[in-house]
């Protein structure tokens, strides 16, 4: 996917941009549920990208849909993308293995890794066998995804206006902050993982409207990037460290060893997180939304639009 596909252009109606964006996520998203044009890895990846891409492109207009319409479009999206969820996590719990058994200064056993990589590596097959079942899991979300399309296409958003999207961005930017709050006060998986949804809603959406100021929101789509790649790994560790304790894969001195290199890490990426999204993270939602405002006003009288 181009970068410029799925942001406003010169010259372009802000209504007609945005239609134009989420149209053109969910026929990419189409695209490669039809057809696989690299490994079945890396497609699911791909689709649950352009999901979440489409759902933070629902939030901005969530003030031109309006609570209850906003409320039955996400979900949608959103059931679509837990249908690949496993598939995605099976890989991800490969990854996260392979960092910490293959950094030369890590004190465990080879063999204690190599059970461990055996033993996802199993289930991971056998959840991507589904994809070749008749009804597999493609399929599925290929009907779903067309569903939608045509609901969208049938009752598509209507007035949207640059004072509805900056509405929508402020939202989005107001709950990040509220969710850093929370997570600093209580790091558990889950108020993690609810601050990186917000952090990557804001990233896309700031990709979406980077027209305002290039050269100002590059950078801030960079150290959103980086902030939301710190707190995926995180949220990686602490499912990896949920499926060690609750499945009988280590046992004694192995398991402990296991266990506190996993601890070591996500504090080492919530200190560096945290770091990062205080800045990101330090104006007033009123603050933020006077100067991306701004900004628009600035792009209009350059007759960006």
């Amino acid at each position: 996917m181009q970068i410029r596909d799925f942001q406003l252009q010169r010259n372009e109606r802000p209504e007609d941009g945005m239609l134009r964006i989420i149209h053109g996520q969910i026929d990419l998203v189409c695209d490669l549920c039809k057809h696989m044009p690299v490994s079945a890895e890396d497609s699911v990846h791909e689709i649950r990208k352009g999901i979440k891409r489409i759902r933070s492109v629902i939030r901005l207009l969530r003030f031109s849909l309006g609570e209850e319409r906003f409320l039955e479009e996400n979900n949608r999206f959103g059931s679509i993308s837990l249908l690949l969820a496993d598939l995605r996590k099976s890989a991800v719990h490969l990854e996260i293995l392979k960092t910490i058994f293959d950094r030369p200064q890590t004190n465990l056993l080879s063999n204690t890794g190599k059970s461990l990589k055996k033993s996802f590596r199993k289930k991971k097959a056998g959840l991507y066998r589904s994809l070749a079942k008749k009804n597999n899991v493609l399929s599925r979300c290929l009907q779903q995804i067309a569903e939608a399309k045509k609901q969208l296409k049938g009752n598509p958003p209507v007035d949207i206006k640059p004072d509805i999207l900056l509405a929508g961005y402020a939202h989005t930017y107001k709950t990040g902050r509220r969710r850093l709050r929370k997570a600093m006060q209580d790091p558990s998986m889950e108020n993690n993982h609810n601050l990186r949804k917000a952090v990557k809603n804001l990233w896309n959406q700031s990709q979406v409207l980077r027209i305002l100021w290039t050269t100002v929101l590059n950078p801030y789509i960079r150290s959103l990037d980086r902030l939301g790649d710190l707190l995926g790994m995180d949220h990686d560790l602490a499912e990896l460290e949920a499926v060690i304790k609750e499945e009988p894969l280590l046992s004694g001195k192995e398991f402990d060893q296991v266990i506190k290199v996993v601890e070591v890490r996500r504090k080492k990426c919530q200190r560096s997180a945290w770091q990062l999204a205080c800045k990101i993270y330090a104006e007033t939602p009123a603050a933020f939304l006077k100067r991306m405002g701004a900004y628009w006003k600035q792009a209009m009288s350059n007759e960006q639009f």
